[in-house]
C-alpha cells in the first residue's frame, strides 16, 4: 500500500491510497491531512493533560538492538513482578502499572513502575511530570506493540504538527491496567508521549 497527495480542481486536498491496482481517494479539508494517513483504526490519538503521578520504579539498561531489548524487557518484568510479591505490594482489582523509557547521557533505560506515594525500599521513587501528552492506543497482542511504537515514531509523529522535544529525557511511557490482556486481540495498552509546553 502506498499513499500520495494531490489536489482537486477546487483546491481540496486529496489523499490517494493505492493497494495493488486499486486506489481509494479520500478528500480532506484539513491542511494537515497527512496526520491521518497511515494511522491504524485502533491507534486513536488524543492530546490530554496529566497531573503529576508519584511512582516507584525498577530500572534496567537497554541496548541499541530491538531484538536484545525484547528479551531484556521481558526478563525485567518478571523480576519486577517478583519484587512486588516479595515486598508484599498489592495493587488490588483496579491495578495500574507503567513502563517508562528514559534517555540519559545517550543511554536508554527501561523502568517498570507502579503508582504509590510511599517510598518502598526495594524500588526507586520519582514523579511522572505533569503536563500535556499525546496518547496513543496499542490494541492487540503484546508481541505487536513494537510495530505500534515504530509507527508512532516513524510515520505518525513526523507527519503531524505535534510539538515534541527531540532532546527530552522522558521518551514515552506505557500505561497498563485491566484493559491489558497479553495476547488477546482486544488487549489495550496506552502509550503517552510528552509534548512541549
Amino acid at each position: 500500500m502506498t499513499s500520495e497527495q494531490t489536489s482537486g480542481a477546487d483546491g481540496v486536498k486529496i489523499a490517494v491510497l493505492r493497494i495493488g491496482r486499486a486506489s481509494l481517494k479520500i478528500y480532506c479539508a484539513a491542511a494537515h491531512w497527512q496526520r491521518y494517513v497511515g494511522i491504524r483504526k485502533n491507534m486513536n490519538q488524543e492530546v490530554i493533560t496529566l497531573r503529576q503521578i508519584s511512582v516507584c520504579y525498577y530500572q534496567t539498561k537497554l541496548t541499541s538492538s530491538h531484538n536484545k531489548n525484547f528479551y531484556i524487557i521481558r526478563q525485567h518484568w518478571k523480576e519486577f513482578n517478583t519484587l512486588l510479591q516479595k515486598s508484599k505490594v498489592r495493587l488490588g482489582p483496579n491495578w495500574e502499572k507503567y513502563a517508562i523509557t528514559q534517555k540519559c547521557n545517550r543511554q536508554y533505560y527501561y523502568q517498570c513502575v507502579f503508582p504509590t506515594t510511599a517510598h518502598i525500599r526495594q524500588f526507586e521513587f520519582m514523579q511522572i511530570p505533569a503536563g500535556n501528552y499525546v496518547k496513543f492506543n496499542h490494541e492487540g497482542p503484546m508481541n505487536t506493540i513494537l510495530e505500534t511504537i515504530n509507527e508512532i515514531y516513524k510515520e505518525v509523529i513526523p507527519n503531524s504538527d505535534l510539538n515534541i522535544d527531540i532532546n527530552r529525557s522522558l521518551i514515552h511511557f506505557e500505561h497498563y491496567n485491566s484493559k491489558f490482556n497479553w495476547n488477546r486481540p482486544d488487549s489495550i495498552v496506552e502509550i503517552y508521549v510528552p509534548l512541549m509546553t
